[in-house]
C-alpha cells in the first residue's frame, strides 16, 4: 500500500485509507495470500484509492461486499474527488454516489444530469411499479404528512431486521466461499510444483516417480475444475440473495 500510495503519502495516509475500507492494524501483518475473497475485494478496491488516479471505471463495485463493506465503499467514494463511472444495480449506491446517471434503453442513451432522484422520478412517472415505496426505501424518508413517527421508526425496525435476516443468511456462505477460496490456491501452488517437476528430465528418467507425478497431477486438475464449479454456484446463491438487497434498504 506504501508503493502505491507514492512516496509523499505519510503513514497515517496509508493507514487511513487501509481503515476506510474496514483493513484496520489487526490485517497489517497478515499476507495477502491469506485474505479472504471480500477482504482481498476491499483490499483492490483500497489500493485504487492509494494510486491517487483521478478517473475510476467500477463495474458492480459493491457485488459480494457485505453491508459494512457496502457503507466503507459508499464512503470512500464520496471523499474521491476524481470522476467516477461505474455501472450498478444498487439503488443506494447510485442514489448516495452518482451525480448523473446514463440510462441506456431501447431508444439508447438517456442523460439523468441531476442524478438517481431524477431518474427515478422520471421511471415512476413511466412506470406503474409501485416507485413510492422504493423511493421511500432509498431515501430513508416516508412521503411528507404521510407518516408518523411510530410509522418512521417502525420503518426502520423492519428495514434493520431485513438486513439482520440478509447478513445471517449470508455469512456462512460467505464463510464457505472463503474457505475454498484458499484451498483453490493451496491446490493451484500445488499444481504449480508438480507442473515443474514434468517439466524436470530427470522425473521422466524415473518411471515410477513420473507416473505419481502425473497421477497427482491429474487429481489436482479434477480438483481445482470442482472447486471452481463449487465457487461458481456459491456465487450464484450469493447474488440471488443480495438482489433483493438494493430495492429494500
Amino acid at each position: 500500500m506504501r508503493r502505491l500510495a507514492g512516496p509523499k503519502a505519510t503513514h497515517f495516509e496509508v493507514c487511513s485509507i487501509l481503515g476506510l475500507f474496514l483493513l484496520g492494524e489487526e490485517y497489517w501483518d497478515r499476507p495477502v495470500a491469506g485474505l479472504s475473497g471480500g477482504e482481498k475485494s476491499r483490499l483492490l478496491l483500497a489500493s485504487l484509492f492509494a494510486a491517487r488516479a483521478n478517473f475510476l471505471v467500477l463495474d458492480e463495485p459493491t457485488n459480494h461486499l457485505d453491508l459494512e463493506s457496502r457503507e466503507a465503499l459508499v464512503r470512500a467514494l464520496n471523499e474521491y474527488s476524481g470522476t467516477l463511472l461505474f455501472v450498478a444495480h444498487d439503488r443506494r449506491l447510485m442514489a448516495e454516489a452518482a451525480s448523473e446517471v446514463w440510462a441506456v434503453g431501447e431508444g439508447g442513451l438517456q442523460v439523468f444530469s441531476r442524478g438517481f432522484q431524477e431518474y427515478d422520478d422520471y421511471r415512476c412517472q413511466t412506470l406503474a411499479d409501485g416507485c413510492a415505496a422504493d423511493k421511500a426505501a432509498i431515501t430513508g424518508r416516508a412521503s411528507p404528512g404521510r407518516a408518523s413517527r411510530r410509522e418512521e421508526k417502525e420503518r426502520r425496525r423492519l428495514e434493520a431486521e431485513r438486513r439482520n435476516a440478509l447478513s445471517r443468511k449470508l455469512k456462512p456462505l460467505r464463510e464457505k466461499y472463503a474457505a475454498l477460496e484458499r484451498e483453490l490456491e493451496t491446490v493451484l501452488a500445488r499444481q504449480g510444483a508438480l507442473e515443474q517437476s514434468l517439466a524436470d528430465p530427470e522425473t521422466y528418467a524415473k518411471a515410477e516417480e513420473f507416473s505419481r507425478v502425473s497421477r497427482e497431477y491429474g487429481e489436482t486438475e479434477r480438483r481445482i475444475e470442482e472447486l471452481l464449479h463449487r465457487l461458481e454456484a456459491l456465487e450464484g446463491e450469493i447474488t440471488a440473495l443480495e438482489a433483493p438487497w438494493p430495492e429494500t434498504a
